[in-house]
């Protein structure tokens, strides 16, 4: 009986020391992503970049589209990013702005009449849907 009460002070102890702990450091910010850990539950799924990329935000409808909308600035990266529907773009972040001649680098040729009187060659530098700045090109339709 004198070895049990010589120990009993031990659960004690452990009790006053768990008590003592100081407080957790928080979680470093998650980038939102594939298995990035949001706990959002969408009914119409989490909004998602056209190359797959998820955003903790959750879709408010179920929609499809012909053509992705307008690239939008990511106000954390500042990078223009491509979304596939208007469901999936994020409202609050703002459209990219337009694409200037430097920002597609020298031009890969110039423009032409075709035979048909259509203009075929490079028409000028443009966003692309992922958010890309490159040289749009047309060809001559073929006879």
């Amino acid at each position: 009986m004198t070895t049990f009460k010589s120990f009993a002070w031990v659960p004690v102890a452990l009790l006053l020391m768990a008590g003592t702990c100081g407080p957790t450091t928080p979680p470093e910010p998650v980038t939102p992503g594939p298995g990035d850990g949001c706990t959002l539950s969408c009914p119409f799924g989490r909004k998602a970049t056209l190359d797959g990329t998820l955003l903790c935000e959750c879709r408010a409808g179920d929609c499809t589209a012909n053509e992705p909308p307008a690239a939008r600035v990511d106000p954390m990266t500042g990078a223009c990013v491509g979304f596939p529907t208007d469901c999936d773009s994020p409202s609050d972040w703002a459209f990219c702005p337009a694409c200037g001649p430097q920002a597609c680098g020298p031009a890969p040729g110039g423009r032409e009449i075709c035979p048909d009187g259509s203009i075929g060659g490079v028409l000028g530098c443009s966003r692309t849907e992922l958010g890309t700045c490159e040289w749009s090109v047309f060809p001559c339709p073929l006879e």
